[in-house]
C-alpha cells in the first residue's frame, strides 16, 4: 500500500535495472563499438601511411635522410623536372655537407632557376673559408646561369685571382669570359705577364680575351697567335681568342695555321671558324672533314653542327656511312640533322628504318628525329617500334621510349598509351613519365588503378603515383 501510494519508490526497481543495462551495455557493447571505430581509424591512418603524398616523402628525405638518400631523391626531381621543393633543396646550399650542396646546384641548374645566385654570392664573399673545389663549383654555377658581372662581383673575383690557387684562378676567369664584362680586360692583360704565371692560367686569360675583345688586348692575341716559338698550348688559346674576333686579321692567322704540319695547330684553326658566318668559311670547313686526322674532322663536324650549311649534306651522309671511327659517324649524324632541309631530315628517318645499319647508330637517328622533327617522323618510329616490341630488351626500342618520355610531344599521346601495355615494366614506366610530362590527363583512372595494385612492380605503382600528382 505504502509503494503504491509512493509512485517515486514504486519505479526505484526499475530505473536500478536500466542503470545495470547501461553499465553493461558501455563495458561490453560499447567498448567493442570503441575498438572497432578505433580500427578502423588505425586501417586509415595505415592507408594514410601508404598513400602518403610523394612530395611529403621527397620534403622529409631532404630535412632529415643521409646523404646519398638526398642525393637519390634530387636526381629524381631532376629527371621529372620537379621544382615544387626548390626551397628546401636552397637550404643545402649553406649545408656543412659538401655532397648535398654540389646537388643542390645541380639541381637549380637542371631545372634552369636562379633561386640558388643570392646564396652562391653569400659564399663567395667568405672563399677564404670553404674548400676550393666548393669555390670553383660557385663560379662554375654563376658560369651555367649566366648571371652577369659587375663591379662588386669583378672586385671579389679578381681578388680571388690573385690569391687562390691556380684551379680557382681558372674557374673565376673562365666566368668572367662567359660574362664578357669589358672592365676586366686591362687587368688580365696586365696579369697574363706576370712570370709566376701557371700555364692554364695564361690559356684561360687569352680566351678570356678572345670573348671579351678589348681593342687593348688585340696585338698581344694576334702576336701570340702567329708565334711558333712560344708554348704550344699558349699559342693554341691565341689562336682561339684570335678567331672570335672574326675578321680578315683573324683570317689571315687562322689560314696560316691551318696548313700547318702540327695536328693540333690545324685542330686549333678549325676550331676558331666557328665565330666567323658559314659562307665565309665552308671550304676550309670541307677541307677539314677530309682530314686523316680524327680529331680536325670532329672538330670541323662539331662547327657545322653550330653553324651548319647546305652544301655539308652530301660529304656528311657519306660519312655516316664510311667513316672509320665510330664517335665520328655518331657526330656526323648530330650535324647532318642540324642542317634543316627536307633531304637531311627524310635521310635520317632511312637510317632510322635500316635494319642493315648498327643499331647504335639506328638509335642516334631516332633520337635526333624526336627532339627535331617528331611529328613529321612519327610513323617511322611507329614502324620501328611495332618490328621491335615483342624483343622485350631491345635496346633500339629501349632508346625511343626513353627519348620520349624525356621530351614534351602532344602527338605522341598514342605511343605513351602503348608503352603502358609493353611486357617490360620499364617501357611502361617511360609511358607513364610521358603521360606525365604532356599532360595527359586522359589516363587518370588507369594511373589510380596502377598506383594501388599490390601486384604491380614498385617502381611502376611509384612512377604512377608520382604522374597522378603531376596530372
Amino acid at each position: 500500500m505504502d509503494r503504491l501510494k509512493n509512485p517515486e519508490h514504486a519505479f526505484q526497481p526499475l530505473a536500478l535495472c536500466m542503470m545495470l543495462i547501461s553499465f553493461f551495455w558501455f563495458t561490453s557493447g560499447g567498448a567493442i563499438l570503441g575498438q572497432e571505430d578505433a580500427g578502423d581509424a588505425e586501417n586509415s591512418s595505415g592507408e594514410e601511411d601508404v598513400q602518403q603524398s610523394l612530395y611529403e616523402k621527397w620534403e622529409e628525405t631532404i630535412l632529415y635522410g643521409i646523404d646519398s638518400s638526398v642525393v637519390s631523391t634530387i636526381e629524381e626531381m631532376i629527371e621529372l623536372e620537379d621544382a615544387r621543393l626548390a626551397d628546401p633543396v636552397l637550404t643545402l646550399v649553406s649545408s656543412s655537407r659538401q655532397s648535398l650542396r654540389i646537388k643542390a646546384l645541380d639541381y637549380f641548374e637542371a631545372l634552369e632557376r636562379d633561386d640558388a645566385i643570392p646564396a652562391v654570392l653569400d659564399e663567395l664573399m667568405f672563399y677564404q673559408d670553404i674548400p676550393r673545389n666548393f669555390t670553383i663549383r660557385l663560379f662554375q654555377h654563376l658560369k651555367e646561369r649566366n648571371h652577369p658581372m659587375d663591379k662588386d662581383l669583378w672586385e671579389l673575383s679578381s681578388e680571388i685571382i690573385q690569391e687562390e690557387g691556380y684551379e680557382v684562378q681558372l674557374a673565376a676567369i673562365q666566368y668572367t669570359a662567359e660574362t664578357e664584362y669589358r672592365p676586366a680586360a686591362e687587368f688580365l692583360a696586365e696579369y697574363y705577364e706576370d712570370p709566376d704565371l701557371e700555364i692554364p692560367v695564361r690559356e684561360a686569360i687569352l680566351r678570356a680575351l678572345g670573348r671579351i675583345q678589348h681593342p687593348g688586348s688585340r696585338d698581344l692575341i694576334f702576336d701570340l697567335a702567329g708565334d711558333e716559338s712560344i708554348e704550344k698550348t699558349l699559342r693554341i688559346a691565341a689562336i682561339n681568342a684570335a678567331g672570335q674576333y672574326a675578321d680578315s686579321r683573324a683570317m689571315n692567322v687562322i689560314s696560316n695555321a691551318f696548313s700547318s704540319s702540327d695536328t693540333l695547330i690545324r685542330t686549333a684553326a678549325v676550331a676558331a671558324l666557328s665565330s666567323f658566318e658559314p659562307e665565309e668559311v665552308q671550304e676550309l670547313y670541307l677541307e677539314a672533314l677530309r682530314d686523316s686526322f680524327w680529331r680536325i674532322r670532329m672538330t670541323a663536324l662539331r662547327g657545322i653542327e653550330e653553324n651548319p650549311f647546305d652544301d655539308a649534306f652530301a660529304p656528311l651522309r657519306y660519312m655516316t656511312q664510311n667513316d672509320p671511327e665510330t664517335n665520328i659517324k655518331h657526330q656526323a649524324f648530330r650535324s647532318l640533322a642540324s642542317i634543316e632541309s627536307r633531304k637531311s631530315r627524310q635521310y635520317l628517318r632511312e637510317a632510322l628504318e635500316d635494319e642493315e645499319l648498327g643499331d647504335q647508330f639506328r638509335q642516334t637517328a631516332a633520337v635526333l628525329l624526336i627532339r627535331n622533327d617528331f611529328p613529321g617522323s612519327k610513323e617511322n618510329i611507329e614502324r620501328v617500334m611495332a618490328e621491335t616490341w615483342d624483343d622485350e630488351n631491345n635496346r633500339l626500342l629501349d632508346t625511343i621510349c626513353k627519348e620520349l618520355s624525356l621530351n614534351k610531344l602532344t602527338a605522341a599521346g598514342s605511343l605513351y598509351e602503348r608503352m603502358l601495355g609493353h611486357e617490360n615494366y620499364i617501357i611502361q614506366i617511360y609511358g607513364i613519365r610521358g603521360i606525365a610530362r604532356n599532360q595527359i590527363a586522359s589516363h587518370r583512372d588507369y594511373l589510380e588503378q596502377l598506383s594501388e595494385d599490390e601486384e604491380a612492380h614498385p617502381a611502376l605503382r611509384a612512377n604512377a603515383r608520382n604522374a597522378l600528382e603531376r596530372l
